[in-house]
């Protein structure tokens, strides 16, 4: 399962899901994502941690065409 992390977290929680046989991805940039960014890396990952502040609303839940 590739994970994406919207911004560092503790290492502890970092080396808990690569145990766990996650990939992991970290947005590390002080800013948050734009939104569309953020879509755009949930469609590459299977899991988000979403840490900060991130606009989760009803857009971003809209169904997404394949």
């Amino acid at each position: 399962m590739k994970v994406f992390i919207t911004k560092p977290i503790p290492e502890t929680g970092i080396r808990l899901i690569k145990e766990a046989g996650h990939e992991v991805t970290i947005h590390d940039e002080r800013l948050p994502l734009p939104q569309e960014e953020l879509i755009a890396q949930c469609l590459q990952h299977d899991a988000l941690v979403s840490a900060g502040f991130n606009k989760i609303d009803a857009h971003f839940w809209k169904p997404v065409s394949t």
